[in-house]
């Protein structure tokens, strides 16, 4: 989950011209996104007040990239107009649909629209069974269609949600005995992208002082003061799946983080943009995800 929203890597260190060509590539479709579109990372709230709890309105099946078997979950007389606005749907959907290449999100079987009002959460991606599989995309009626920008980068980064549930990165080994990364009760393979990045950027003392740093369950300002180098957003502290998430939404909209005449990069948050631009799946795929947001925007 992300912002307004909620869900609830085999990685390459050897850079190569080509690796360094694609980065170039992708960084001028970046300079072309923002030209063309304007800003998809820092956006206001609205000036509507009209929070709600949550309320699922409808679902759909995705099949053949279409939403089927629409499912109204709501008979409350004022939500019936959101419910029944299929058109509306269909766009929210093919929004996604159309940036994300469909070879890289078979995952995705449900649509689901929900409201809570404006702001709070925007989209969120939820497993549909134990091992996780299967997901359903959850959107909000409201802030979806109000800012479109803040949409597509909530989009990118519940995607980032799916990317790291990747099937193959993950075992059926119980969670108790799994010396790896575990989430959502599932031990994650050691060469995984999220077992990987738990390694490389949580496992250790930041991860001790985010435990005993923690508020109600939240991460406290003590935390941020210390490790805000080491995020590329406050959210991101939530956990290392919040984490991976927003730093892979950062990965597709900024540029190449530069290195010290050392190599290194300047500070943690651009080592974990880093991870993704040194691997070369993940440069072709934002490739193609800038593409698609330039052609189908």
């Amino acid at each position: 989950m992300k912002k307004l929203s909620v869900v609830l890597l085999f990685i390459c260190f050897v850079v190569t011209s080509g690796i360094q060509a694609n980065a170039a590539k992708g960084d001028t479709l970046v300079h072309e996104v923002h030209k063309k579109y304007g800003e998809f990372l820092i956006f206001d709230n609205s000036d509507v007040n009209d929070s709600e709890r949550e309320r699922v309105l409808v679902t759909y099946t995705i099949k053949d990239d279409k939403l089927t078997k629409p499912k109204i979950k709501t008979h409350q007389a004022k939500y019936q107009k959101m419910a029944k606005d299929k058109k509306t749907h269909n766009k929210l959907w093919k929004q996604f649909a159309n940036m994300i290449p469909k070879k890289n999100r078979q995952e995705i079987t449900q649509f689901q629209v929900f409201t809570d009002g404006h702001d709070e959460l925007l989209a969120y991606v939820l497993p549909l069974n134990y091992s996780v599989s299967n997901w359903a995309l959850a959107v909000d009626y409201k802030d979806s269609i109000a800012n479109k920008n803040m949409y597509y980068s909530t989009l990118v980064h519940e995607y980032g949600h799916i990317l790291m549930y990747k099937q193959k990165q993950w075992n059926r080994m119980f969670s108790p005995f799994c010396s790896n990364y575990v989430s959502l009760g599932k031990c994650s393979n050691k060469n995984s992208r999220a077992n990987q990045f738990y390694e490389e950027f949580w496992a250790g003392d930041l991860e001790k002082d985010w435990k005993t740093m923690r508020i109600d369950g939240e991460v406290d300002y003590e935390f941020y003061d210390l490790y805000k180098a080491d995020f590329v957003t406050f959210y991101a502290m939530t956990d290392p799946d919040e984490d991976f998430a927003e730093t892979f939404e950062y990965f597709l909209f900024t540029k190449e983080p530069t290195k010290t005449k050392k190599g290194k990069y300047k500070n943690l948050a651009d080592a974990k943009l880093g991870f993704f631009f040194e691997d070369p799946q993940m440069l072709k795929l934002r490739e193609k995800m800038l593409k698609n947001l330039l052609k189908h925007y």
